[in-house]
């Protein structure tokens, strides 16, 4: 089997190849909280929510195999240097050490894997893109064609943008850290007619897709007998049926 940094690496990667690294190597917490939701399809799209949560964990997840070392010699400075440390903290250390809740640790560019050091990097190629294309939406000289065009470039970089900052994020969580990458998470879409169209359209696009995966995984697991998969799948089902009907009310009426 390949390995996790391998399938990392690997550009043509394939989705049920990473699924076995996962169930390989992941955590009882993480299998607990992610297993389920990754074993319900076996293929999938580059791009699709599966395949990037997928990325992101099985990077946590080779991260965190090298780590256990290096902590093992803080321990060991720290064990040294315990003896020359009161062993009754103060009422104001303690009382820091008590509210310490924050992540105290910031993850820059260098800190990044490889496959996230990418992201960062389109990410400027991305900002001024979206800038000048937001710019020209939103001149009154452009003609109603060519503005619907456009706002198609501007809505597509932004959620690009938005992915990237969810999938750092998320790994920069994943460490109790905060990102310091050279650029802060994106604001909200500007309210626009044709861009809120967009938005709604997409929800709709998302949510169908959810839908037919689950439908999808619901066969699956009644053929393989298991039924509290079959049930959970369910439940996920309705409630996505019931986001899609409220989704679909918000279209304007012609």
């Amino acid at each position: 089997m390949t390995t996790i940094k391998a399938w990392l690496a690997d550009r043509r990667r394939k989705y049920a190849d990473g699924l076995a690294l996962f169930n390989k190597h992941a955590s009882p917490e993480l299998k607990s909280k992610f297993g389920a939701y990754f074993n319900e399809v076996d293929s999938c799209p580059a791009f699709d929510g599966h395949m990037t949560t997928l990325v992101n964990k099985l990077t946590v997840i080779d991260r965190d195999a090298v780590i256990p070392q290096s902590v093992e010699r803080k321990a060991s400075v720290g064990v040294v240097s315990a003896g020359k440390v009161s062993a009754k903290p103060s009422g104001k250390a303690a009382g820091k050490a008590a509210d310490n809740t924050a992540p105290a640790v910031k993850i820059t560019l260098a800190d990044l894997p490889d496959e996230l050091q990418g992201l960062v990097k389109r990410v400027r190629e991305i900002t001024p893109l979206y800038a000048a294309a937001f710019t020209e939406m939103a001149s009154e000289s452009i003609a109603d064609k060519d503005r619907a065009e456009v706002a198609k470039e501007v809505f597509n970089l932004w959620c690009e943008r938005r992915a990237i900052w969810e999938q750092l994020d998320e790994y920069a969580k994943s460490k109790n850290a905060t990102l310091d990458v050279g650029f802060a998470k994106p604001e909200p879409l500007p309210s626009n007619p044709l861009l809120d169209g967009m938005v709604l359209a997409k929800k709709i696009e998302r949510l169908k897709e959810k839908i037919a995966r689950t439908e999808k995984a619901i066969t699956m697991h009644s053929e393989n007998g298991k039924e509290n998969l079959r049930v959970a799948a369910l439940q996920r089902l309705e409630k996505f049926n019931m986001e899609l009907a409220d989704l679909m009310a918000k279209i304007p009426q012609a």
